[in-house]
């Protein structure tokens, strides 16, 4: 599933609106019709906007991605769980075993470089029928200010691993972050893969367990792109969210049934 053709050119209608703007008070202030001020504002909204849409992934401001699964009556109540940042072995066999006790497969978006350092966990996961996409190869902090030749090959050499154990393409890409910019939106568009966002964001990485719980269980909706992390302090509250979603009649389902229709 690509989706190239949509969304992709809001960041490049921004800047031709932007370009116009500036143009005409450019125009305005040689003709002394407005004074240098508005120009200045103009500039810092334009800087504003771009912050947003860089940190904001679901706004989908510089690339296409999915951040719900789709409407159809076959994804009614479903829910997609992903899992960033591993391998983790000290995680990883303590949440496989949570997820088998609910029959529950799940997507895990891996670096690339913890995929080299713990390759048999990887293969677990592929394994026990769990989905495996990149997180880039590094998740470096300041992977966002890579060049395109740089992220590009981030992405080909975890896409490399990642292969080599379920010896299928892989396709599903989630930035770093979540950051994204015109350099990441072109390097993901050229290697043909799909980003992948979050509409229900955990916050596991700062939530205390009890909060955790009350905000899955208060926020989820179908359709869900759950986004959480490998972290021994969110097992139990995975546990414990998992049981309540089906109860409430909820389906977790990977990323490659969406292909299914």
């Amino acid at each position: 599933m690509n989706n190239s053709t949509m969304n992709w050119s809001k960041h490049h209608v921004f800047m031709l609106v932007f370009a116009l703007v500036f143009s005409v008070e450019m125009y305005a202030y040689s003709h002394a019709v407005i004074c240098f001020k508005p120009m200045i504002l103009t500039l810092i909204i334009y800087s504003i906007i771009l912050a947003l849409g860089s940190y904001f992934v679901g706004l989908r401001f510089y690339m296409p991605l999915i951040n719900r699964l789709p409407k159809s009556p076959n994804h009614q109540n479903t829910i997609a769980l992903t899992f960033d940042d591993g391998p983790n072995p000290a995680v990883q066999s303590h949440l496989l075993d949570i997820l088998d006790k609910h029959q529950v497969k799940a997507n895990f978006f891996l670096i690339g470089s913890h995929i080299e350092q713990h390759l048999n966990l990887a293969k677990e996961l592929h394994s026990r029928g769990h989905l495996l996409a990149n997180h880039s190869y590094s998740h470096s902090n300041l992977f966002p200010l890579k060049s395109g030749r740089k992220v590009q090959e981030e992405i080909k050499k975890t896409n490399k691993l990642i292969e080599s154990i379920t010896h299928q393409k892989n396709t599903y890409f989630r930035p770093p972050f979540g950051v994204t910019n015109p350099i990441i939106a072109n390097a993901v568009k050229g290697l043909k893969m799909t980003s992948v966002g979050w509409s229900l964001r955990s916050y596991d990485t700062v939530k205390k367990e009890h909060e955790l719980i009350e905000k899955l269980k208060n926020n989820i909706k179908a359709r869900d792109i759950v986004l959480m992390h490998e972290l021994e302090s969110s097992l139990h509250a995975i546990d414990k969210f998992i049981e309540y979603a089906k109860q409430e009649g909820y389906r977790f389902i990977l990323l490659s049934e969406i292909d299914k229709g």
